[in-house]
């Protein structure tokens, strides 16, 4: 999902597609592959790079993984409500890298076996630097990228198609309304499947009802995949979904380039049908860059709902009021 700068129009995408323009483009974010936490006991997103960095892209790519993720948990979709909530840290510092803050929802497989689905993700995020934060809309859902050097966020489907006649992987984005915010605020996310398997996807300040923002995801790719491969969200394709939180960053090497300020998701999910399934401990990972945040989380559950806490704590050699 990271990062162009400036805009790519429709018809230059199309001149362009021979010269691979998604790679071009930049992106993006693939849960490729899930490495096993030490004792096997937890799995977390991996991220590869390279190919999403555009030609003009002259930022220095991390030495270190500056980014720390929760473990990817699965639940079922029918009867299970998300709700996450966290505040906006400080800004670095020093700006540059490119921040994608969130609690997402996503499918692994991505779609039904055999189909061109090769990424799917619910991902309302809190963004800083370049990011992917905007959409062409229909009939493409081309991605935008925007440079960002304070807060934003918005609410996002990002989702990729193989295109057999190119033979490459795209990239699309459905996106809400991208509103600023401040350190200090608290954001809110949450998604809601209707009895018409409608999924919405929310995001916003909470106390501040103006900067609300929201996509309604009626079908599954946003109706770009044929219909012989998947038509509607009630297929059982989309039955589980795995849910899990990100702080993901790209270009970050320098300890002043983290928030100097601690951050915490509060993350709660309830189910309608208690006991229809066992819920899971969450795991987290620890950043590598130098003045990285410590992170810790914590869980807890009753029969009807799972409470998490995933915190990550300033270094103390970096840490500032505010």
């Amino acid at each position: 999902r990271l990062l162009r700068t400036g805009r790519l129009t429709m018809s230059a995408w199309f001149s362009d597609r021979r010269s691979h323009a998604y790679e071009r483009l930049g992106l993006l974010l693939l849960f490729l592959s899930y490495a096993e936490a030490r004792g096997h006991k937890h799995r977390y997103p991996r991220f590869k790079q390279g190919a999403r960095f555009t030609s003009d892209h002259n930022s220095q790519e991390s030495q270190c993984n500056p980014s720390s993720c929760s473990s990817l948990v699965k639940y079922p979709v029918l009867g299970t409500h998300h709700y996450a909530e966290f505040n906006v840290p400080a800004l670095p510092k020093k700006l540059g890298p490119t921040y994608f803050v969130y609690y997402n929802i996503d499918w692994q497989p991505p779609g039904p076996s055999g189909s061109d689905a090769r990424m799917n993700q619910f991902v309302p995020q809190l963004m800083l630097g370049e990011p992917l934060d905007g959409s062409s809309g229909p009939p493409l859902y081309l991605p935008k990228w925007e440079k960002r050097t304070s807060w934003c966020f918005g609410a996002q489907y990002f989702f990729e198609i193989f295109n057999s006649t190119s033979n490459e992987t795209e990239a699309h984005a459905a996106t809400g309304e991208t509103y600023p915010c401040e350190p200090g605020e608290v954001l809110y996310t949450k998604y809601t499947l209707s009895e018409n398997w409608v999924w919405t996807l929310e995001m916003g300040v909470k106390g501040d009802p103006a900067r609300t923002s929201i996509i309604r995801i009626e079908k599954p790719f946003m109706g770009l995949l044929p219909p012989e491969q998947t038509q509607s969200w009630k297929e059982h394709s989309y039955s589980e979904a795995i849910a899990n939180t990100c702080w993901e960053i790209y270009d970050l090497n320098e300890a002043d380039e983290y928030p100097g300020t601690d951050m915490e998701y509060h993350i709660t999910i309830a189910t309608d049908f208690p006991g229809s399934f066992a819920w899971q401990d969450w795991g987290t990972e620890q950043p590598e860059c130098p003045g990285h945040p410590n992170v810790t989380i914590k869980s807890n559950s009753t029969a009807k709902e799972q409470q998490i806490t995933w915190a990550l704590r300033a270094h103390h050699d970096h840490k500032r009021d505010g």
